[in-house]
């Protein structure tokens, strides 16, 4: 790893003013152990041939590194290498993210186009990675980045779709194995819309609330958007517990500013449901996603009840995008995802009746 970090420093392809790859590339380190210092916490390396995302050069990418520093204030450091070529990657080589990538950015730029500053083709180049940027209008400093909404990833250690199998293997109260089986098919047909356009939205890069949605409720939807609702009747704890102190006010403008509501004369949090989740028109929706929100997912029907809840997420959305931005894709989409709707349906009632 010290000839990649290096290589690294001495092509340039990183600023040299970077401490921590100073760090990283004088001691000798092996997979896995922590740097000694407070300059970084782990190291941890993942094999991108089971893919951790959704890359278009899977075969030609191995391995890539993730080093955070001990605050855990941002700063972070991916190294990419060629398996074959034993060479680094230029940033240019990099893939992208899926929900950061340059098809998706075209994407919200069509479904936000009333939320932007301006949707010019601005890119900011980083260390490691190419974002395309996008402000918020009438907040300055407020950056958005692309964000999955409904996890259900398959990959890696903290994979959430392997989670899901857990509780309903684990759940005593769900004692007929057939529904068991069916829970399990259910959640292997549901993972190919982690990455999808009904499954992503714009969040603010600034305030941590990425990091916020992670850590309140494992990466759990209904639980930031419980959140979300809580700050506008005035508990603001949940939203702002791990916001930075120099980005809290201007947080606190950006969410008073989406969601307050002039004929009431207070923030309503319906208002970040159609401007940022584009859920609209369906206060029941609505509802259900915040009520869920304040409830464990612990068993094999509260399982299917998140599924659920994705699902009439998704075919609302699809129905907006088709109906009003005229995007055709998602007419057909919209109905695959009616049929499978129905399919969750039936064992959720299957499991409530037994």
């Amino acid at each position: 790893m010290q000839d990649w970090i290096s290589n690294c420093l001495k092509e340039e392809i990183f600023p040299k003013s970077n401490k921590m790859l100073k760090l990283l590339a004088e001691q000798p380190l092996q997979i896995g152990e922590t740097p000694q210092g407070n300059e970084a916490r782990y190291i941890e390396v993942y094999d991108i041939l089971k893919p951790y995302r959704s890359l278009k050069r899977k075969a030609e990418v191995s391995e890539y590194s993730t080093v955070r520093d001990a605050k855990d204030n941002g700063i972070s450091l991916k190294i990419w290498f060629h398996k074959e070529k034993n060479e680094l990657l230029k940033v240019e080589d990099i893939p992208e993210e899926y929900d950061s990538s340059k098809d998706m950015w075209s994407f919200y730029d069509k479904i936000y186009d009333n939320i932007f500053l301006n949707i010019e083709k601005s890119s900011l180049e980083s260390a490691y990675n190419k974002k395309y940027v996008r402000y918020y209008k009438t907040i300055e400093n407020i950056k958005y980045g692309g964000e999955i909404d409904f996890n259900f990833s398959t990959e890696g250690k903290k994979s959430k779709l392997k989670n899901f199998n857990t509780i309903v293997e684990k759940d005593e109260a769900c004692i007929d194995d057939s529904i068991k089986e069916k829970i399990y098919k259910l959640l292997e047909m549901i993972k190919k819309h982690h990455h999808s356009i009904e499954n992503v939205s714009l969040m603010p890069s600034n305030g941590n609330m990425q990091f916020t949605k992670q850590s309140i409720g494992n990466d759990r939807f209904d639980v930031m958007a419980f959140a979300i609702d809580e700050y506008c009747k005035g508990n603001t704890s949940l939203l702002l517990a791990h916001c930075s102190p120099e980005y809290l006010k201007t947080l606190k403008r950006y969410m008073n500013d989406i969601c307050y509501d002039k004929e009431q004369e207070k923030l309503v949090s319906k208002f970040y449901f159609e401007k940022i989740y584009n859920i609209r028109d369906d206060l029941g929706l609505i509802n259900s996603i915040i009520e869920s929100g304040k409830k464990a997912i612990d068993s094999a029907e509260r399982v299917l009840e998140y599924m659920d809840l994705a699902y009439r997420v998704w075919i609302c959305r699809l129905g907006h995008y088709y109906n009003n931005k005229k995007i055709k894709e998602c007419y057909e989409e919209r109905c695959t995802l009616e049929g499978e709707y129905k399919e969750i349906q039936g064992v959720l009632k299957e499991i409530k009746n037994n």
